[in-house]
């Protein structure tokens, strides 16, 4: 079980990557020209706000936006797309992912965004290493857009995505 919950963060970190690389909206070099909108929500598995530090991913349907977040107190979260808070207005599928700690080779050690992460990562070799949780927080189903069921369509302005992930 450890190995699978090891290659569901690989798979994040890969999708977090990938939205660095690619970018998101506006004029970051993807051709998005559309609406934007900005996108908070909860996430509460039975009755009760999903544990601080997990990862939720927006990847779309079309075009390969990615917008992510971290869960904050009481499950809340806000997502970013490329370091910005305008998320290209496009349906989107939905996973999570574990709290990850992140070993940064600087003064601070602190649990950093899925953005300054993937920064991290990309930068020298050994800049940061991740350990995994041992078993995430929520049904394995979350961990894959193929499995979670969880699906979002962005509009224009201020969105709410809301979740409840009880069985």
């Amino acid at each position: 079980m450890p190995h699978v919950v090891r290659s569901l963060h690989a798979q994040f970190l890969i999708l977090v990557l990938l939205v660095l690389a690619a970018g998101c909206g506006g004029g970051s070099g993807t051709g998005y020209k559309g609406p934007t909108g900005m996108v908070t929500g909860k996430l509460i598995i039975d009755g009760k706000p999903l544990a601080e530090g997990c990862q939720v991913a927006f990847q779309s349907v079309e075009g390969g936006y990615l917008a992510v977040g971290t869960v904050k107190s009481e499950g809340k979260y806000t997502l970013t797309c490329n370091g910005s808070f305008d998320v290209p207005a496009v349906a989107y599928r939905v996973q999570l992912a574990a709290p990850s700690k992140v070993e940064l080779l600087t003064s601070k050690n602190e649990l950093q965004d899925p953005s300054e992460m993937a920064r991290k990562v990309m930068g020298p070799p050994g800049s940061a290493k991740v350990k995994e949780s041992a078993k995430p927080p929520f049904p394995a189903k979350y961990s894959s857009t193929l499995t979670s069921k969880l699906e979002y369509t962005v509009k224009a302005g201020s969105n709410t995505a809301d979740f409840d992930l009880s069985p």
